[in-house]
């Protein structure tokens, strides 16, 4: 095979006769954050019915794009706890307070006898990546393919 060959385009590379071709999928990420939210007085939170909720104060995590999070329980010590934990992907609006979500993590029976409520308190963490742009899908040169990072240019 000639040097050419070698660094073909993503069509027309070959091997063994056959055409080999290769394209990526990307999806660029541009920031992650974090905010943590203790949650101090638990007992008085038992007044609010299904549906109702308090906010927490809103943070930044990269302006308003699509975002991947996960939402943990946080032990006393500010660990994660694995098996309390949610993942989602959704598009966020900078500045919009036109709706809420919110997440099961634990049952409130499970919460009240656990180690992670102590002296009415437990903590909550949520780790944002906002992507900087949508997927897209790009033909690479098949040498390329195997490398680290492929940009969109």
């Amino acid at each position: 095979m000639s040097k050419s060959n070698t660094s073909a385009s993503s069509v027309g590379a070959s091997r063994g006769g056959s055409s080999v071709s290769a394209s990526a999928i990307v999806a660029p990420v541009v920031e992650s954050g974090s905010h943590i939210l203790r949650i101090d007085g638990y007992s008085r939170t038992k007044g609010l019915g299904k549906g109702e909720f308090m906010a927490s104060e809103t943070f930044a995590a990269g302006g308003s794009l699509e975002a991947k999070y996960t939402i943990s329980l946080l032990d006393q010590d500010g660990n994660l706890v694995p098996s309390y934990s949610d993942t989602g992907q959704d598009t966020f609006e900078a500045g919009s307070d036109d709706g809420s979500w919110g997440f099961d993590l634990i049952k409130r029976s499970e919460l009240e006898e656990s180690v992670y409520l102590k002296d009415d308190v437990f903590f909550v963490r949520c780790d944002v990546t906002v992507f900087k742009e949508k997927m897209f899908t790009k033909a690479v040169p098949v040498p390329e393919v195997f490398r680290a990072v492929i940009r969109q240019d």
